[in-house]
């Protein structure tokens, strides 16, 4: 991309486009695109060499800012879809993550997937963490106390009771 003095919105040699599947998250992602990024990188160093460059021209009414998100905008709202729950748990991995809290207690979640299981938005509809959200529910598999390390639910549960039935907030 050409470098000019306004943000991200110089003309550009090359692209590619990939598909997001719904276990993404930002590490796999990023991941993903480093590896397209650093060939895309080798082939407009190629097309420079051959002096081959063509820049193509960004459209300005396409362009979207994304702000800076605070830990705040991170807290799960259960009166979201399953869909639309996962899909913030893993575009808000690693950082800042996406937490609810219990008891005084900021509990993250790493991992989860869609279940099912109807009930009320928040509420713990099973005793191995499914809850409720405003349609279906998600199934925790990946789980952390805050200033804790990662655990799978069930090892999570172990320590730290959750019970069925609880709205969480």
């Amino acid at each position: 991309m050409k470098i000019i003095p306004k943000l991200d919105a110089g003309p550009f040699i090359l692209q590619e486009k990939i598909s997001i599947s719904e276990g993404d998250n930002f590490s796999l992602l990023s991941k993903k695109l480093s590896e397209i990024g650093a060939n895309l990188i080798l082939d407009a160093l190629n097309l420079f060499k051959k002096k081959k460059i063509k820049f193509i021209s960004q459209d300005e009414k396409s362009a979207t800012y994304a702000k800076k998100i605070n830990k705040k905008e991170a807290k799960i709202n259960w009166n979201k879809s399953a869909k639309k729950i996962i899909a913030e748990i893993n575009g808000l991995n690693p950082f800042p993550g996406a937490w609810f809290d219990h008891e005084g207690n900021r509990i993250k979640i790493i991992e989860a997937e869609k279940s099912e299981n109807t009930g009320r938005a928040g509420e713990v509809l099973t005793d191995d963490l499914i809850i409720g959200c405003k349609e279906k529910s998600i199934k925790i598999k990946l789980i952390q106390k805050e200033g804790k390390k990662i655990l799978m639910t069930n090892d999570f549960l172990i320590g730290y009771k959750i019970k069925k039935g609880e709205i969480l907030s």
